[in-house]
């Protein structure tokens, strides 16, 4: 496509629609740069619509180069209704008769059967189906399809597949089924709040706790420097401390100067019986040589 249209416009860029919305690439649509290519990866019912790639020639001039239609059906139910509900289906084909100007056909089949067909009208102006009150036999596939109506042209005998919807039509609830939902969002909620109440009471009372023990410290505090019996009491047994003190060191100079004393005592005798028996030595040497003499 992209060559196509580089040859011919060489300046146009080109933008992909689906019904008529712009399709940004996201991961599971994806626009192939070389060639210009739409490529949808894990498709689902909510792709289904019709596809157009449009160029854009001048500011305000686009033209529509390519149209596809997609419809994708699902293995499980798309809309769950309740018997006697109403409920509405998307034809998906609007931007269908904003591209051809001759008029279009919409018809609606419900598992393979025409079920309503809008001659004298124009996709433009139904864009939905609505069933008032649904039957069980509502259940099944729902497919509208898009055609061209009393026109000579190429598009004359095309018809689009627009849209294919699951519809499952359930028997209405019971009161008790009805309730659990209320029930199970009213009890979820009664936890939350018990468990938000719980932590706040804890919170508290950590506080209070702590709040009390500081009030009984202060006060305790208050009242020791406050009461003069205490006061005394804790002079009294200062100054005793203080005087047992003076008095053990009063006891260790006495001890001291009692063992000095001694000491030098000690010392004295030591020395006069030393001095006692160096004199009686040098005599008795005296005596022995004046005996010598005599002899001699």
């Amino acid at each position: 496509m992209k060559n196509a249209i580089d040859s011919r416009y060489p300046k146009a860029k080109a933008t992909w629609l689906l019904n008529g919305e712009v399709i940004y690439a996201d991961g599971k649509k994806e626009i192939i740069k070389d060639n210009q290519d739409l490529q949808i990866i894990n498709a689902v019912p909510k792709d289904s619509g019709v596809y157009t790639c449009v160029i854009q020639l001048e500011p305000k001039s686009t033209t529509t180069v390519s149209l596809s239609t997609l419809t994708v059906q699902n293995d499980i139910p798309d809309l769950i209704v309740e018997v006697g509900r109403p409920f509405h289906l998307l034809c998906n084909g609007i931007l269908l008769s904003r591209i051809f100007p001759s008029k279009l056909v919409q018809k609606w089949f419900h598992n393979s059967t025409l079920y309503k067909e809008f001659k004298d009208s124009n996709p433009r102006d139904e864009k939905e189906l609505n069933v008032k009150s649904s039957n069980y036999s509502d259940s099944g596939i729902w497919l509208c399809k898009i055609s061209e109506l009393g026109s000579k042209s190429i598009w004359s005998s095309r018809e689009w597949v627009t849209n294919v919807v699951r519809v499952q039509v359930r028997p209405p609830l019971t009161l008790i089924m009805r309730l659990i939902p209320f029930a199970i969002g009213s009890a979820v909620g009664l936890v939350l709040i018990t468990m938000i109440g719980l932590i706040y009471f804890i919170k508290a009372k950590i506080a209070l706790r702590r709040k009390g023990k500081a009030k009984i410290k202060k006060k305790k505090s208050a009242k020791t420097s406050k009461d003069p019996k205490q006061s005394k009491a804790k002079k009294k047994s200062e100054g005793k401390a203080g005087k047992d003190s003076k008095k053990s060191e009063d006891k260790k100079d006495k001890d001291s100067k009692k063992s000095k004393g001694k000491k030098d005592k000690d010392s004295k005798k030591s020395k006069g019986k030393k001095d006692k028996d160096s004199k009686k030595s040098k005599g008795n040497k005296d005596k022995d040589s004046k005996k010598s003499r005599k002899k001699k």
